[in-house]
């Protein structure tokens, strides 16, 4: 869990400062990667105060959901796939120390009751637990449908 698990983020971190108040939404769309990386990113999601996004047929797991999580409002497609596990050492092995960083994390961007940390971080690091708009429901994790009526990022491609 040291230093070289950090990948920058500094490109990220300028594109949110130079939004500067604004409103922004943030499309996540991995299967995640290094768990520093992805609470880094949550954290810069928080601390703007943009939301979040996994749309239809978009898979979010792993880092990429503890930073979805970071969204001030968090969206999920019908069809998208968020998904959380323990963290793990590049071994493999549940980190323990990690799953505490992670818990931290959590509580800082609003996630408190113990159950729901419980839950993000219950499958093992070769597993997932999917959280559902009605999973989250009833672990008071806030989040909504998407609420437009059509998604037009689906064909746009950079």
């Amino acid at each position: 869990m040291g230093d070289s698990h950090f990948h920058d983020v500094s490109d990220f971190s300028k594109l949110a400062s130079d939004q500067r108040n604004k409103a922004a939404i943030v499309f996540l769309d991995s299967p995640g990667g290094y768990l520093w990386t992805g609470i880094k990113i949550g954290q810069i999601i928080h601390r703007h105060g943009f939301s979040t996004v996994v749309a239809d047929g978009v898979q979010c797991s792993s880092s990429c959901a503890l930073a979805w999580l970071g969204g001030k409002e968090r969206f999920i497609g019908d069809t998208a796939m968020v998904g959380f596990h323990a963290a793990s050492h590049t071994t493999g092995e549940i980190s323990p120390e990690g799953n505490a960083i992670v818990g931290a994390y959590l509580y800082e961007i609003g996630i408190t009751e113990a159950k729901a940390i419980a839950y993000l971080t219950k499958a093992s690091p070769h597993s997932m637990v999917w959280l559902t708009r009605s999973e989250a429901g009833m672990r008071n994790i806030p989040v909504e449908p998407i609420p437009f009526v059509k998604a037009p990022w689906q064909n746009r491609h950079c």
